[in-house]
């Protein structure tokens, strides 16, 4: 028999590591989308805040209400799409697996992140007509925290959620550009996240806020704001795994605030003299979401900075040091935000 060499083989342009890299940057755009729906919620939600406050509420396709509803919509359509896709890979065997991927209804697969994002768009749709009827009930002035008010932003906090759980994911399994790209968007999913939060907190230092325990009456604000900044930049600092995770969310919150603070006025007025509106007897002075956003978040980002510094110098005493330190900063914005409050109110 003749010694016939092998073959050399051949070279397949379209290797499983490519499929999979495809994979992660297709779902980084996704996530990517889904931020900028938050993004516009935010926006528009902070718009129909100060609407309602200063012209009222006329009808259902608001301009605020329509740049929520784009926010919304583009969030569904983005996790939708996402899924979508994944489930053709794994059809194909093209880059999506069981180590990347989780399985709904036995026949979807995808990150979860994106199922929890796709939840709380479907959850936020169908709280807008119910909210209609809700007002039709009780007429145009309810409170900030009715029923279906809390659905729609508790779908878009679940959005947020399930976005920051996608580009941690993503960003954990590749290196290089991809991952600075996922540890970035995480930051600002994280931060708008946190922003969709605030945007409920106006309530919590009005009447509607204060519980009463017997003679003693306690506000909300003070609990919500400091339980929520915390929990959010300690997420940030554990995940981000390395100096400025939570400054880096802080100072996102900080360009969402005053942001909306340079352009709520600017859309009020516009669309009022657009649409010929006339402004309710004594409008507010002030732009009312960013005006809750914490004060004290600055000084509990570096605090929280210096703690994550401090327990990767000390590894032994890195779970007891968060703990500690975690009790402690929410009890000290908890005093500065009462406190606060006491002045403004």
């Amino acid at each position: 028999m003749l010694n016939v060499p092998p073959a050399p083989p051949t070279e397949v342009p379209y290797t499983v590591r490519t499929a999979q890299r495809i994979t992660v940057a297709s779902r980084l755009v996704a996530a990517s989308l889904i931020s900028l729906g938050l993004f516009l919620f935010v926006g528009g939600t902070g718009w129909d805040v100060q609407w309602h406050a200063a012209i009222g509420r006329d009808r259902v396709l608001t301009a605020p209400h329509i740049l929520m509803l784009s926010g919304i919509v583009l969030i569904g359509l983005a996790s939708l799409s996402a899924i979508l896709l994944d489930t053709l890979r794994a059809a194909r065997g093209s880059g999506v697996n069981n180590q990347n991927s989780s399985h709904f209804l036995g026949m979807f697969r995808s990150s979860a992140g994106f199922f929890l994002a796709g939840f709380g768009a479907l959850l936020s749709t169908l709280a807008f007509p119910l909210d209609e009827y809700w007002h039709v009930l009780y007429g145009i002035d309810v409170t900030l925290w009715a029923p279906f008010h809390v659905m729609i932003a508790g779908g878009m906090i679940s959005a947020g959620f399930g976005t920051m759980y996608a580009f941690t994911a993503e960003g954990n399994r590749e290196a290089g550009r991809l991952r600075a790209i996922a540890h970035v968007g995480f930051l600002v999913a994280a931060a708008l996240t946190l922003s969709t939060l605030y945007l409920l907190l106006p309530d919590s230092g009005c009447e509607h806020g204060v519980i009463n325990v017997g003679s003693v009456s306690v506000g909300m604000y003070p609990a919500l704001a400091s339980l929520s900044t915390t929990f959010f930049l300690f997420i940030a600092a554990c995940t981000f795994n390395r100096p400025g995770g939570a400054l880096g969310v802080d100072v996102v919150v900080e360009a969402l605030r005053w942001g909306l603070v340079a352009f709520v006025p600017w859309a009020v007025e516009v669309t009022r003299l657009a649409e010929g509106f006339t402004y309710r007897p004594n409008p507010p002075v002030v732009v009312i979401t960013p005006l809750w956003f914490p004060n004290s978040i600055l000084l509990i980002t570096v605090i929280i900075e210096a703690v994550r510094w401090f327990a990767r110098a000390q590894p032994s005493s890195q779970n007891w040091g968060v703990l500690a330190s975690a009790t402690a900063i929410t009890a000290l914005v908890f005093i500065s935000e009462r406190t606060w409050l006491s002045q403004v109110s």
